[in-house]
């Protein structure tokens, strides 16, 4: 069955806000989750607070097909390695891992 949050065409998807564009390119290029929707929000909430919402956000089809169209655009302006990603986005993908597990900030 095909993923819905990628194969919506941009024109069925619900627009989003600005703040909502702006956490997806900053979770695009790198922030966590919870760093993109304080940064996008301009929150000083309760950590936990901050994870809920993020990850609230995260999973509106909507944002998350702009995070894979932001990505997927990173990508195409890169040097293409043998897998097809660059070393870059490697690399953010493990950082990004990495915050997400608590291992960094």
């Amino acid at each position: 069955m095909p993923n819905l949050n990628t194969t919506l065409s941009p024109l069925l998807m619900p627009l989003l806000t600005h703040k909502q564009r702006q956490f997806a390119r900053y979770f695009a290029d790198g922030c966590s989750l919870a760093a993109a929707y304080r940064r996008a929000y301009n929150t000083h909430a309760k950590p936990n607070t901050v994870r809920v919402e993020a990850c609230r956000l995260n999973r509106k089809p909507g944002i998350a097909a702009e995070i894979n169209r932001l990505i997927g655009n990173d990508m195409d302006t890169g040097t293409a390695s043998q897998n097809g990603l660059t070393t870059r986005d490697r690399l953010r993908a493990l950082i990004r891992q990495a915050r997400s597990l608590g291992l960094m900030r």
